[in-house]
Order: structure tokens, then C-alpha cells, then sequence
């Protein structure tokens, strides 16, 4: 009876595992649009890469473009937030693309676009978070964008890749070791037959230690798949 409820927990940790993703992001220099924004007569965009690591610096381009005439920018800013831990948001640079009270007059309807280098903390990973705040004049009235927000970078979680590594090669040897136990305890029960006292208290005794040892790789198995697969909270 023991031996069958081990051998069902082995197979429920090695079941679970196969469930989990086994791709993760790469640190990426391709770069995507995050935002985009066109309504009464301006466009915003802002643009990054698509992955990056903790404490890497990111390079950050946000652009606009007026398509009115008549249009004054007021400010526009971009604060962006990566994510202590996966959750606790955490503010990691403000971009005064425009200033406030100095303002922008487009001229010729151009394009205004730079980039801002942003760096990435080191506790952090999973997302990154961008909220855009701006106004302008534009047909007799004000226009406002207040705290826009939108999903950004994706910082990998390079520790959790780590015990994702570990997991698999302790699966792998836990796999190993129920291989062996199910030998040592053939073996056992072939000299329990025999009659054979001083052996069979050895291999009793050694079947026992690998049974805990097993006990033991399958619950740090459990710890690392729990914490591998725990999302965390809604960021906003």
C-alpha cells in the first residue's frame, strides 16, 4: 500500500511539471509599440523592447504627431513602473516628453520623437507599466489624457528560471530514485523469501532511507511548482 501511494504522488509531481510552460522570454532588442493614441488631431505613441532583464536600462522612444492646425501641446508626460517581486509597484522614472509651462507648438505638422533611457531595478520581474498624462488645445477646447495606462516590457524572472532548471533535474533524479527503490525493494522481498535475516535488515533499513529521501525531493518538487505557477496580483 505505502509503495503505491508514493509511486501515485510521483506521478501527479511529474504530471503537474509536464503542465508547466517551458518557454520563457529572452532579452530581446526587438521593439514594439506599446501605446498608440490618435484622437482629435493628435497621435501619441511609445515605444521599447519587447523583454528585458532586472537591472538592465531599457531604451524608451515616445513620439507624437499633429495632424491639426491650430494645436498647442500643454505637457505630456510617461511615468513608468516595473513590479518589486513580481507585485508591488514600484516608479522607476517620469519622461517630460513636453514640459509643463513651457509647451509645445507643432510646426509644420512634423513628427516630435525621443528616446529616454529607463533602468530596470533589480528585485523585479514580470511586466512593466507605463501611464501616459497629457493635454492640449485643439478646435476651441482643452483635451486630456489623465494617467493612460498600459502594459509595457517584460522583465524575466531570472531567479524563478533558475528553480524551474532545478525542478527538472530533481524530477529527473527523483525518477532515478524510484527506479532504484523499486529494484532495492524487488530484492528485498526476494531474500524476505530466502529467509535471509542480516541482509534483509540492511536493505529494510536502506529502503527506508531512500523511501524518506524520495518523501523529501517530491515536497521540494511541490514547493517549486507552487511558487513557479502562483501568479501575482492584478496590477492595476
Amino acid at each position: 500500500m505505502e509503495n503505491k501511494k508514493i509511486a501515485a504522488i510521483i506521478v501527479l509531481m511529474i504530471f503537474a511539471l509536464s503542465l508547466t510552460p517551458k518557454a520563457y522570454a529572452q532579452e530581446s532588442s526587438d521593439i514594439q509599440t506599446f501605446y498608440h493614441f490618435n484622437k482629435d488631431a493628435l497621435v501619441i505613441e511609445v515605444k521599447a523592447p519587447a523583454n528585458t532583464e532586472p537591472g538592465q536600462t531599457i531604451n524608451v522612444s515616445v513620439s507624437f504627431y499633429c495632424y491639426g492646425e491650430n494645436l498647442s501641446i500643454y505637457y505630456l508626460f510617461v511615468t513608468i513602473y516595473d513590479f518589486k517581486s513580481g507585485q508591488e509597484k514600484n516608479p522607476i522614472g517620469t519622461i517630460r516628453h513636453v514640459e509643463q509651462g513651457i509647451g509645445y507648438d507643432p510646426q509644420n505638422k512634423g513628427t516630435y520623437a525621443q528616446t529616454y533611457e529607463i533602468k530596470i531595478s533589480e528585485d523585479v520581474w514580470d511586466i512593466t507599466y507605463g501611464e501616459i498624462s497629457c493635454e492640449w488645445w485643439f478646435g476651441g477646447h482643452d483635451h486630456i489624457i489623465s494617467g493612460d495606462g498600459f502594459v509595457m516590457t517584460y522583465v524575466q524572472n531570472v531567479e524563478m528560471e533558475d528553480l524551474i532548471e532545478q525542478l527538472a533535474n530533481k524530477t529527473q533524479e527523483c525518477d532515478t530514485l524510484w527506479q532504484n527503490y523499486t529494484q532495492l525493494n524487488q530484492t528485498y522481498w526476494d531474500l524476505k523469501g530466502n529467509q535471509t535475516s542480516g541482509t534483509e535488515v540492511d536493505l529494510s533499513n536502506t529502503r527506508v532511507a531512500m523511501v524518506v529521501f524520495i518523501i523529501t525531493t517530491v515536497f521540494f518538487v511541490a514547493t517549486t511548482l507552487y511558487l513557479t505557477l502562483k501568479k501575482p496580483r492584478e496590477y492595476w
